[in-house]
């Protein structure tokens, strides 16, 4: 009896799925190949789809690309980043030449150029009502950016007498229990100062700017401290480009020497460094190492550097 009911029972959903036509499996394998890598100086690459009915995305990691789909009649339908049918998708950007093409169950993937200062991923997503899978692109970072040069045009310096901050380099007590004075133990030799910059781009150079940020440069500065004169040269110093950064300075005004520590006396010492803001403009000098073009970025440059320096001391006898 048992076996008979569960007959009955599975009997039940035949009729339902025989009369029932709209209802079908459209089943494929997926490729054994999910991922592939193409450079960013130029390449290519050439896959199949598993199946003819099936929509293709594109779906790019990073960046505010601009991703258009253009059709086999030449319509282009833009921020659109899907295909029903053939065409072809385009991602464009002054960084980035793409197109990824379909006809048929033939995708060809072509790069012509994806500048970036890191890795990068870019999704291929393949679908039809039931199955999907995601083919990725990896492109290895490939920057062909080089910084040549950088113009410091020390004719537009401006002072700004109310900007700029009082620095401590050094505070502390120091003892000498002895019975003779003793030379203040430290020097200043090895002293490192740090120096706070902002480099502002001017120009529509942004993209070139960013490409060679992380690039040392030479620090500019004075030997002069009165800030009247504005006698500027390289000192020897190097920074980071950046957006913001701080460079640590060895070379600078002299900084001023302590006396020695009488005998039995405790002394406080602190050592402060009066700084003043500056701003001039500056121009980069950027090649493309694989077109050979040459850029030009403006930007102005905003440091704030040590002029003069304060010493307060105050010694008390040891009880």
């Amino acid at each position: 009896m048992k076996l008979l009911r569960r007959v009955v029972f599975l009997s039940a959903f035949l009729p339902v799925v025989a009369c029932n036509n709209d209802v079908f499996i459209d089943t494929f394998t997926d490729p054994a190949e999910s991922s592939f890598t193409v450079p960013g100086s130029g390449g290519t690459h050439t896959f199949m789809l598993p199946a003819d009915n099936m929509t293709m995305a594109l779906y790019v990691e990073s960046g505010e690309y601009d991703v258009d789909a253009v059709m086999p009649d030449g319509t282009v339908k833009t921020n659109s980043n899907w295909l029903e049918h053939d065409g072809r998708l385009v991602v464009s950007h002054p960084r980035v030449d793409m197109t990824v093409e379909r006809y048929g169950r033939r995708v060809d993937v072509t790069v012509a150029r994806y500048y970036s200062k890191r890795d990068e991923r870019v999704e291929l997503v393949f679908s039809t009502e039931y199955q999907s899978f995601t083919d990725t692109l990896k492109i290895p970072a490939y920057n062909p950016y080089v910084l040549k040069a950088i113009d410091y045009r020390f004719s537009g310096v401006t002072g700004q007498d109310d900007a700029g901050t009082t620095m401590a380099l050094f505070e502390g007590n120091v003892n000498n229990p002895g019975d003779t004075e003793m030379k203040f133990p430290f020097t200043w030799d090895n002293v490192m100062i740090p120096a706070m910059f902002k480099c502002v781009v001017v120009s529509s150079a942004d993209l070139y700017f960013d490409m060679v940020c992380g690039t040392e440069i030479p620090v500019p500065g004075s030997l002069d401290p009165d800030p009247s004169l504005w006698q500027w040269g390289l000192l020897g110093d190097t920074a980071v480009l950046g957006r913001n950064g701080i460079a640590l300075l060895k070379h600078y005004p002299p900084l001023p020497s302590v006396a020695p520590i009488p005998a039995h006396t405790k002394s406080y010492v602190k050592l402060s460094a009066e700084t003043k803001v500056m701003s001039f403009p500056a121009s980069l000098t950027i090649c493309n190492d694989h077109t050979g073009e040459m850029h030009e970025a403006f930007m102005w440059l905003k440091m704030e550097m040590p002029f003069e320096y304060e010493i307060l001391r105050y010694d008390t006898a040891n009880e």
